[in-house]
């Protein structure tokens, strides 16, 4: 079930189901389109005089219901472009409801706080392989991808994973990141990786086959949270995403910028035709293209610090020596031998000791 309150203000849709799984899920299709939303219980288990068919009532057992309460404008405006509720009802509070939904709303912001870290038993791991264009799924209501690696698999062609992270912390002053050192580097670990698809070892014909075709490298980070101690940020405020937007803007620049220096000088890979590449389609883009899909219910920082219109222009003229140049990896060994954070995570324990098989 489900209906609308309004007032002067204040638009909220509710919807109401006994099924809490079904609520649950509800929730997760609002957390997709960037909607936040609030469940709760509107009764327990409970005696309820209800009509008895004959004319009278009788007492029976109701059971618990609750609902999904959607009260951000944005919300109650994707629920009206699929329903057109406002189409079929003639009165002042569907009035009043179509001319809040003209209101521009506030933007939510989809976060959650870190409060526990529970141990659980080992358990068997596997590999997912989504058969899209975009290796894209949901999971626990986030439109998520390959976190590694997303590269394409068959009977002919196994996919295989060169990757090499950037020590952050190492490129980072008191005053913010070292440009010019972080370019360097990257510009070198780019070519690097490219030298370990023509030197590594291929225990089947088919990893070799695939990656000499598609050439795909993973450049990444580590010690991002180091990278926070030197600039005094705590790592859960607003000034370290900002920190993350132009860091990752940067590594995403220069790996680019890399891969394509390589094409200029060695060549593209042979499947390069027809790829995002060749269509002028950079990483970054893809938030345009998000929008194109979600339209107004989109709202992303998407401000930018350097030259990507000159680099589009570059990757246009000359290509890409890899397919894929950025992969975001666990780093769970390279950062302890490092000294620094792993990946992108915050510290999760001052003090801990790591063993593996070696001691």
């Amino acid at each position: 079930d489900g209906h609308i309150q309004t007032g002067a203000d204040i638009t909220t849709l509710v919807l109401a189901s006994k099924n809490l799984l079904f609520i649950k899920e509800l929730q997760i299709l609002w957390a997709n389109f960037g909607i936040k939303t609030s469940i709760n219980k509107m009764r327990d288990y409970s005696l309820q005089d209800l009509p008895d068919g004959k004319g009278g009532t009788k007492q029976y057992w109701s059971q618990p219901l609750y609902r999904l309460l959607i009260t951000s404008i944005q919300g109650c405006r994707i629920a009206e472009n699929i329903l057109h509720l406002g189409d079929y009802k003639q009165s002042d509070a569907c009035e009043r409801y179509k001319k809040n939904l003209q209101k521009k709303g506030y933007q939510q912001k989809l976060y959650a706080h870190f409060t526990q870290l529970t141990s659980l038993p080992n358990e068997d791991a596997y590999c997912l392989m989504v058969d899209s264009d975009t290796h894209a799924w949901t999971v626990n209501g986030l439109i998520t991808k390959n976190t590694e690696i997303t590269l394409h698999t068959d009977a002919d062609q196994i996919a295989v994973c060169n990757l090499g992270s950037v020590n952050l912390a190492a490129h980072t002053t008191k005053d913010g990141l070292d440009m010019p050192l972080l370019e360097k580097t990257i510009t070198t670990a780019t070519r690097m990786l490219d030298n370990v698809i023509e030197y590594n070892y291929y225990s089947v014909p088919q990893a070799r086959r695939s990656n000499l075709q598609h050439r795909p490298v993973g450049l990444g980070l580590m010690g991002f949270q180091d990278a926070l101690y030197k600039l005094n940020i705590p790592y859960a405020t607003e000034a370290a995403v900002e920190f993350a937007d132009r860091s990752m803007e940067a590594i995403s620049y220069y790996a680019i910028q890399g891969s394509n220096q390589l094409a200029k000088e060695r060549g593209k890979y042979s499947t390069y035709d027809g790829s995002l590449w060749s269509r002028g389609i950079l990483p970054i883009d893809s938030l345009e293209l998000m929008e194109q899909e979600r339209g107004e219910f989109f709202q992303v920082d998407r401000s930018k610090t350097l030259d990507w219109d000159g680099l589009r222009e570059k990757v246009n003229q000359d290509g890409m020596r890899n397919s894929n140049v950025m992969a975001i990896a666990p780093t769970a060994t390279i950062s302890n031998i490092c000294g620094v954070s792993q990946s992108i995570e915050p510290t999760y324990q001052n003090m801990y000791v790591k063993s593996n098989l070696s001691g």
